[in-house]
């Protein structure tokens, strides 16, 4: 049956997807100074990897339950082709809030939780935000420029994969599932 080898195929394209967004954030976190120009950690490099890694396993992770729905519900077609679209979306939330968390700890040192928003969160605090993204230390407004274009340029990225993918056949596909979940 190839019903859910396609189904899959979407969903591996689309975890690369986010996977290669994660590490452009990472990068973006970990590669740039901090707000004030002195740098952010003192191995950038080294802590690049280890936190590109965790990310793949996060993220594989998080894509399992997907790829699982996706071989039980290859016969019911209303429901497989929702599949992929509910981790997109899922996917894309996460993507938004990650970059928001690493923008804070870069900014106020800290993760981005309901008690710094309660605490933060007046309107006051907003504009702030603004005046603090034009002194930024290493790319002023990166910020401004860099959330909005999130997801359209994951979806491209996605679109890319796909493309790529559609061209292996699925034996090719079993075998590289197999070994991305081995390591």
């Amino acid at each position: 049956c190839r019903a859910p080898f396609e189904e899959c195929r979407r969903l591996a394209a689309a975890f690369s997807a986010f996977w290669v967004s994660h590490a452009v954030l990472r990068a973006l976190l970990l590669l740039r100074p901090d707000p004030y120009g002195a740098p952010f950690i003192n191995r950038p490099v080294r802590s690049f990897f280890y936190a590109a890694g965790v990310d793949f396993s996060w993220i594989f992770l998080a894509a399992v339950p997907f790829f699982v729905l996706a071989w039980l519900f290859s016969r019911h077609f209303k429901i497989r082709g929702w599949i992929s679209s509910f981790y997109f979306a899922v996917q894309g939330l996460l993507l938004l809030v990650t970059f928001f968390d690493q923008e804070t700890l870069r900014f106020l040192g800290c993760h981005l939780s309901f008690l710094l928003l309660d605490s933060y969160g007046e309107m006051f605090s907003f504009v702030k935000i603004l005046t603090s993204a034009e002194l930024d230390g290493s790319v002023p407004y990166l910020q401004l420029f860099a959330a909005p274009l999130l997801i359209p340029v994951t979806y491209g990225v996605y679109r890319l994969l796909l493309q790529l993918l559609s061209r292996l056949t699925l034996p090719r596909f079993r075998a590289a599932a197999v070994c991305c979940a081995i390591c």
